[in-house]
């Protein structure tokens, strides 16, 4: 089907702009997919485009490089007859500043392999937990938790990022648990999916080590999920030094702990993995009945389906 619409989308390999190329795309568009660096994934999003029924054109540009730009609107116009969507944006673009690779750190963004990170955050956890011996259930009583971030820009915000994810890393350790049969979630909502609250937060003290990064902005590294990744180790380390076993699953609950005490059978190993030839049968059987706990929920109306657009096919 030809379109007598045209777009351009810039960063249109991945992410939001991939989003946008399908959206114009289902929106009757032809799309010119722009590229600094991944030809794979953006030639990946246009393939994506075609299937929708839009013609496309794939064209490596740096956003930055004015003259490129402008050669580059040209190429689409001489391509589609027209240009649409984003001209006007791209004309007027304006880029005082990009971010530059750092000349010591290689990454290919085609085949995903090199180092992708100039720098890195360490931390550190200690937890302090009560485990009852007769029912199993652990309480986690105290957290440390030190993590070099580099130069703290915000000590506040910083402080509550730690403690947030540490309070995570703690449900991770404790209740969290995902369960699935055939391939659904049965706890797929926070009713059955249970978190930590503020009723089972332990004190946390949090300890941030400045060990500045001289390449990057004030000397600043990251903290997203360092915290999370000390927590658990800690809470099941915590575990056997106040019970002498060792846990090798998570969340550690009461009956894995008790297991690994030897007090109860432990639960029977899991399957062994089934043949490519099932699983490739698997797929094409109807599915009779979803395995949600609540199909009747206001919030669920259909039964494990994902969301579709107006007029997609079921």
């Amino acid at each position: 089907m030809s379109s007598t619409k045209a777009a351009l989308v810039t960063g249109a390999a991945t992410g939001i702009g991939r989003s946008a190329v399908l959206a114009l795309a289902r929106a009757g568009y032809d799309v010119a997919v722009n590229y600094s660096s991944s030809e794979a994934a953006a030639r990946d999003t246009a393939r994506e485009a075609e299937a929708l029924g839009a013609r496309t054109l794939v064209i490596r540009c740096d956003v930055a490089d004015e003259p490129g730009v402008r050669a580059m609107i040209a190429q689409v116009k001489a391509q589609f007859g027209r240009l649409d969507v984003l001209e006007h944006f791209l004309e007027a673009a304006r880029i005082d500043q990009q971010f530059e690779p750092y000349p010591h750190v290689h990454f290919d963004d085609d085949t995903y392999r090199g180092d992708a990170y100039p720098a890195f955050g360490w931390a550190a956890c200690v937890a302090t937990v009560d485990v009852d011996l007769d029912s199993g259930e652990v309480t986690v009583r105290d957290v440390v938790a030190a993590d070099d971030v580099g130069r703290v820009i915000h000590p506040v915000l910083a402080e509550g990022q730690v403690e947030g994810g540490t309070l995570q890393a703690i449900g991770y350790a404790t209740i969290e648990e995902i369960k699935l049969r055939d391939g659904r979630y049965l706890n797929d909502r926070l009713a059955t999916y249970i978190i930590p609250t503020s009723l089972d937060a332990p004190r946390i003290t949090t300890l941030l080590v400045e060990a500045p990064f001289s390449g990057a902005p004030h000397g600043a590294k990251g903290v997203g999920e360092l915290p999370m990744d000390v927590g658990a180790p800690a809470v099941v380390a915590a575990i056997h030094d106040a019970t002498g076993a060792w846990v090798h699953e998570l969340p550690a609950s009461p009956e894995r702990i008790l297991a690994a005490l030897g007090l109860v059978r432990p639960a029977e190993p899991a399957a062994t993995r089934a043949a490519a030839s099932d699983v490739a049968d698997s797929v094409h059987e109807p599915i009779e009945r979803g395995t949600d706990p609540r199909p009747d929920a206001r919030t669920d109306p259909q039964v494990l389906r994902g969301p579709r657009d107006p007029g997609e096919p079921a």
